[in-house]
């Protein structure tokens, strides 16, 4: 915020009760990425149409905007935490459009994902997701989401002593 872009992360309260497990804030107006497959046939492009209507709508496009900015912040905390575990229970989706990471607890870590396999990719971009975007990374709201994710790495570069100091706890 303070650097000029415009990503999206909503913070919710996390209370630690035991030193493996802890209570997080209920996040009201969203549904689970899994959730929302169940409800269209599994594609989230779809229920982007039937919830925000037609794609060169006004509606659609603030949506998508929403979607954009939030997966922007949310791939940048992922590759610099490397959170792994982005299953679709671990993706909500907001009223607005908004995707939100929920369950950090696999990060900083090489951890096996619950299907054995090591998670390579840095963050969740995957092909719905980009359908979403225009469908190609030619497209243009794909571009500004690569433009978003760009400016945000220059602008937590300044503060890397930061995060540094966070990871190093």
């Amino acid at each position: 915020e303070d650097a000029g872009v415009d990503v999206f992360l909503r913070p919710y309260a996390v209370m630690p009760v035991t030193r493996d497990c802890g209570l997080a804030e209920a996040l009201s107006g969203t549904r689970s990425r899994d959730q929302v497959g169940r409800a269209c046939d599994g594609n989230l492009c779809q229920y982007f149409i039937q919830t925000y209507g037609a794609v060169h709508s006004e509606s659609f496009h603030r949506a998508r905007t929403c979607f954009i900015r939030s997966l922007a912040g949310y791939s940048l905390i992922s590759f610099l935490l490397q959170v792994k575990d982005r299953n679709n229970t671990n993706v909500l989706i907001d009223t607005n459009g908004h995707i939100i990471h929920v369950d950090f607890s696999l990060m900083l870590t090489a951890t096996d994902n619950f299907m054995g396999a090591v998670e390579r990719a840095p963050f969740k971009l995957s092909p719905e997701m980009i359908e979403i975007m225009g469908g190609s990374v030619e497209a243009e709201p794909f571009k500004y989401f690569a433009n978003l994710l760009i400016r945000s790495f220059l602008a937590v570069r300044l503060h890397m002593h930061r995060v540094i100091a966070i990871v190093s706890l």
